[in-house]
């Protein structure tokens, strides 16, 4: 405040706490304050600015999972380029695991739910409910070793975790890395068109990671925030990263960045076709409170019937719904359009979309 000492505050449990007076200790009273509710959707305390300075906050991805019958017949196995560590739930190293060797896991369908940890460890390790795979010295890449799984490199931790949700038992396989990460290995584009667009697709991407990660209570049970699938969004991980690195490089010209709406975060829905509009959320059955962004608007550039595509045969509003395009929110291939043929910016086409929004910078 100009006096020469430096204040200092904390957050806690949902609250700032603030040395108002300056001398380095809780006084509470009139000499120090509490502030219970205090910024937004979109804040974070200063110490999460400051460890997401680069990357942004961890999300949690369900990437697959496994019946406990399936997880007793076939080992889960893994392995990574770099030294690794096993650790229990509450993040004690069980073991500490050299670069290329493999580490196998099966479960014992116990009362205790207890997984067997071999191979890369001798004697073998069990341990309870739930344990995760991190990089000894920081960033890395883990493979999974699973026959049916098309996509088996990812970023960050890996966790395997017992879930009994209403008497569905199962074990989930969940990644955990940094919101910009996820974005890197987003499988819903492959990047190869103008980079206006990827923008707009990326920043429609991480504002919707970012959304689960603050509000959505969907997977608590199981442990993740959002799943791998295009029910929430196609997440592929680092193969998909690899192959088409024109995504981190549109994420990364817009790294950050979320659409907001009234000083909050923004859900922004997206459909790959429309048939010439988009629709107000109450026309396909969605509740307006969580769209109010969302309003129709007139869509020639992503009608899959209009002049721009010249797509045949044609398809009727109700087989282009039943094939998964609600039209609310943002048009993808009008994205495209407005991107390729009238060379508008990702701002402008994000703004054309959504209604009275802002673009806001999170870290």
């Amino acid at each position: 405040d100009g006096d020469g000492t430096t204040e200092v505050g904390v957050y806690s449990d949902g609250l700032w706490y603030l040395d108002v007076n300056g001398d380095g200790a809780w006084d509470g009273g009139d000499a120090d304050v509490h502030y219970p509710n205090f910024g937004k959707g979109v804040s974070q305390p200063c110490s999460t600015v400051a460890k997401s300075l680069h990357l942004g906050p961890e999300i949690t991805i369900g990437l697959h999972e496994y019946t406990r019958k399936d997880l007793e017949d076939h080992s889960f196995r893994i392995t990574s380029r770099e030294n690794y560590t096993i650790k229990n739930a509450s993040g004690t190293i069980l073991a500490t695991i050299n670069a290329g060797e493999q580490t196998r896991v099966k479960y014992l369908n116990d009362k205790n739910h207890t997984f067997r940890i071999y191979k890369s460890v001798t004697p073998e390790i069990t341990v309870t409910d739930e344990l995760y795979f991190d990089i000894a010295d920081g960033d890395g890449i883990f493979e999974i070793k699973k026959p049916d799984m098309d996509y088996a490199t990812y970023r960050g931790k890996i966790k395997l975790r017992y879930s009994n949700n209403n008497s569905v038992k199962r074990i989930w396989v969940i990644n955990e890395l940094p919101l910009e990460q996820y974005v890197w290995g987003m499988g819903e584009i492959t990047g190869t068109g103008p980079m206006e667009y990827n923008r707009v697709m990326t920043t429609s991407y991480r504002t919707y990671g970012y959304w689960k990660i603050l509000y959505s209570t969907k997977y608590a049970i199981e442990g993740f925030d959002v799943n791998a699938t295009p029910g929430n969004q196609l997440y592929r991980g680092y193969d998909w990263e690899k192959r088409y690195p024109r995504i981190r490089k549109a994420a990364e010209d817009t790294r950050g960045r979320i659409v907001t709406h009234a000083g909050d975060v923004a859900i922004t829905p997206y459909s790959s076709w429309t048939d010439g509009r988009t629709r107000n959320p109450s026309e396909v059955g969605w509740s307006t409170s969580f769209f109010p962004h969302c309003t129709s608007v007139n869509d020639p550039y992503g009608d899959y019937n209009g002049n721009y595509w010249n797509n045949s045969p044609h398809m009727s509003t109700e087989k282009l719904m039943a094939a998964g395009n609600h039209m609310v929110g943002l048009s993808a291939h009008g994205a495209l359009t407005l991107a390729h043929d009238k060379n508008w910016d990702w701002k402008k086409i994000l703004n054309y979309y959504f209604h009275n929004i802002a673009i806001t910078s999170i870290y």
